[in-house]
């Protein structure tokens, strides 16, 4: 502990030393009592006669100077939104647009579009989104920050008007956010606020305040202030939300059979506005039957996979919830184990793959002042096959005790109600399982440096020796370096069945056992960045270690990666890598899943990679990916090969293969599987949408299509048609669902 304080003080000092300035970049807003047309076109007098904003900074590639094509930004107000003009000077108006579907994330960011980073808090820890590209298609998120690292939950949607004009000048954007759409303190009048152009003509994005490009450009560390000169609205006399729901499903399962079910249900959604600062959600027999399927894997990992949450009702605000734990590290494959989360909010409502009953659902979150966020969810689930009825209970503390320190505190309830042969987590499930913890954490001023310090400890029935987790993660970086070191240790009997801790549980497949073992991880993350001036925008090395060892202080893996990341001035990627791993497999385990286990034993991993992404912006994309090496005591060969082609904006379609080889000494022959998946999205218009994936998965025999249409009839109200089927490899069908669902928000 001496030598972790003295590293916590010199770093410390070292953060203070540089820091970012967000006085130097100060908007004064004042109210307006005209009425604004949302039509992109800023013609209304408040508009002409307002001074803009602009000296924008080109954030990427170069972060050392000024925008090539300005953008000036103009804002006003009155009681019921908060109004945003942009326009992005542009001497040859003809944008790139990659899609009109909402919320698509990945082409938003190659397509020409405007953005603005709103924090009404100013904690560096949440903050809302909201973003229109050059034809209309809105984003929207939710920005949640642990240390570095921002996660925009692009699931997070609001009500918001946002249009898109061109002209001879450039792009016109005007954005009208209703103050109810989020969650401020009355008397918190100076916000934080930021920008963000996408330049497409010159492969740039720009933004408002100055910062390194190796951070984010959407980290609310770097936001300037945005403050309201004639205060703040009140919002209480526009307190409730309702979105009811109707849907019908046929359900097919021929495995059973040839059992057909028809099914009605209803459900309701609301929101009540408890103040300006919280929200309470309440959610009545929810049907999340339309939320997207997840992407299938060839899976040869020892441990679960973790998946994103999908489902509204568990995302705003979900980083109070989802943010505890390990750090999330977005640059690794789902299988590597590095996460360990108390609390996994698909372990509600989630089996198999498939939504299970919930009867209702409570959430009550946002902040009590600026230093103070809660966060309160239960949920109720029906019985379900063998599974008793469950409640889920979690509370969310964060609290800010100086500037750049803050304490956050979870507790974490399941309990059955009746007796229960589920299998929860590899485990059978007791009657009840309880979890708290503390986690205390730093982020300098410029955010160079952050550090956490956690501590979690768990409750079961007749359990109470070896019950903690905890650990520490120190993390340092410049525009060009960075270092992040991690402590972790997981008891044998600290168990969080709402959680995520997959290198915990060791299955014997031998005598169809799960066990079990405590471990401790210590792991280094190292990153150089250089940016040579040439054809390359940047070349990057980095080096991952992680070492785990087991009761004793035993090494039980060793694992050491070393990639090179090479990006041109078009944005193709090109990358190579080489992987070392040492085990020690406790048990037997399934590993190809086709019922020949490898004995348990000591085994070395070690294989290279390359992998080449085409420029992302053109019509025709390209991502290959291939790997080859030792794997257990046999070879791999592991290739991943998607090929994109675009009909800019209205449709978008993807050929994905996967092929994984495999050759053990035990086998006589080579176990090869495969994994083709097709998708087509095609947009009518920006609130028309189908969306067709296909998956065919020779490891698990079994080709599933699953077909959505969706119409936007109106702000955050929906119809879905949707088709689920499952067959065999032979075409043989397995199981069909025909779904129709439609829900309508108002407000009172």
């Amino acid at each position: 502990m001496k030598i972790l304080s003295v590293l916590f003080a010199i770093l410390i000092h070292i953060a203070a030393c540089c820091q970012f300035n967000p006085s130097e970049y100060q908007i004064l807003v004042t109210k307006t009592n005209e009425d604004i047309t949302i039509n992109g076109v800023l013609d209304e007098p408040v508009w002409l006669t307002m001074d803009g904003i602009t000296n924008f900074w080109q954030h990427y590639p170069k972060d050392t100077v000024h925008a090539i094509r300005q953008t000036i930004v103009k804002i006003t107000y009155d009681d019921e939104n908060m109004y945003i003009g942009a326009l992005c000077l542009e001497e040859d108006p003809h944008p790139v647009i990659q899609n009109l579907i909402r919320d698509d994330n990945g082409n938003f960011w190659n397509s020409d579009g405007f953005s603005v980073i709103i924090e009404p808090l100013n904690t560096n820890k949440a903050g809302y989104y909201f973003a229109l590209n050059a034809a209309g298609a809105k984003q929207d998120g939710f920005i949640s920050q642990q240390g570095f690292q921002p996660n925009l939950d692009m699931f997070w949607d609001n009500y918001w008007l946002g249009q898109v004009s061109h002209s001879n000048e450039g792009y016109y954007y005007e954005l009208a956010i209703p103050f109810y759409s989020m969650k401020f303190n009355p008397e918190t009048t100076t916000w934080g606020i930021n920008f963000v152009r996408n330049d497409m003509k010159r492969n740039a994005f720009d933004l408002w305040t100055r910062f390194p490009s190796s951070y984010n450009g959407l980290d609310l560390a770097f936001n300037g202030q945005l403050t309201f000169a004639d205060g703040l609205p009140s919002i209480s006399s526009r307190r409730f939300e309702f979105k009811p729901s109707l849907s019908g499903k046929m359900n097919r399962t021929i495995e059973q059979g040839e059992v057909t079910e028809y099914t009605a249900d209803a459900g309701i959604d609301a929101k009540y506005a408890v103040n300006e600062n919280i929200n309470l959600d309440i959610a009545l027999f929810p049907d999340f039957s339309t939320v997207e399927v997840d992407q299938q894997y060839i899976d040869f990992y020892r441990f679960e996979y973790k998946d994103a949450e999908r489902r509204a009702f568990f995302l705003e605000n979900n980083d109070l919830f989802a943010s505890p734990g390990s750090d999330e590290d977005y640059s690794i494959v789902p299988g590597d184990a590095y996460r360990i989360k108390p609390f996994y909010t698909r372990r509600i409502g989630i089996k198999n793959w498939e939504h299970t009953p919930i009867v209702y659902g409570t959430r009550l979150t946002g902040s009590m002042n600026n230093d103070f966020r809660i966060g309160l969810l239960n949920v109720q689930t029906k019985k379900y096959e063998e599974d008793a009825p469950q409640n889920y209970s979690a509370l969310a503390l964060q609290k800010s005790v100086a500037k750049n320190f803050s304490l956050s505190g979870l507790f974490l309830n399941r309990q059955a109600f009746g007796q229960s042969d589920m299998e929860f987590g590899e485990q059978l499930l007791p009657n009840y399982n309880r979890n708290a913890g503390l986690e205390f954490d730093f982020v300098g001023n410029d955010s160079r440096f952050s550090a956490t310090m956690l501590y979690y400890k768990s409750f079961l029935p007749d359990i109470q020796n070896h019950t903690n987790f905890y650990g520490t993660e120190i993390d340092f970086r410049t525009s060009k370096f960075r270092t992040r070191n991690m402590f972790y240790h997981v008891d044998e009997n600290y168990v969080s069945d709402m959680g995520y801790i997959p290198r915990l549980y060791h299955y014997d497949a031998i005598t169809d056992t799960t066990y079990r073992e405590a471990y401790s991880e210590i792991s280094n993350l190292t990153k150089l960045t250089f940016f040579p001036g040439t054809r390359l925008q940047f070349l990057q090395l980095w080096s991952r270690s992680s070492i785990y060892l087991h009761t004793g202080g035993n090494l039980n893996e060793y694992k050491q990666q070393i990639h090179q990341v090479m990006e041109f001035k078009d944005r193709s990627l090109f990358i190579t890598g080489i992987q070392y791993g040492y085990f020690n497999m406790l048990y037997p385990n399934d590993i190809v899943k086709n019922d020949n286990p490898l004995p348990a034993g000591k085994y070395e991993d070690l294989s290279f990679h390359v992998n080449w992404i085409t420029n992302p912006r053109r019509s025709l994309v390209l991502n290959v990916l291939a790997e080859y090496g030792k794997f257990y005591n046999g070879r791999k060969l592991f290739t991943d090969a998607k090929l994109i082609f675009k009909i800019q904006p209205w449709g978008m379609f993807t050929l994905s293969h996967n092929l994984c080889e495999l050759k053990f000494p035990e086998f006589t022959d080579n176990e090869t599987y495969h994994l083709v998946g097709v998708r087509s999205e095609i947009n009518f218009t920006r609130d028309i949408s189908w969306t067709t994936l296909m998956q065919y998965n020779t490891q698990i025999d079994n080709i599933n299509i699953n077909s959505l249409f969706r119409w936007r009839f109106r702000p955050l109200s929906d119809l879905y048609f949707v088709i689920k089927d499952d067959m065999t490899n032979g075409w043989d069908q397995k199981k069909i669902q025909v779904i129709f669902k439609v829900n309508y928000w108002f407000k009172v």
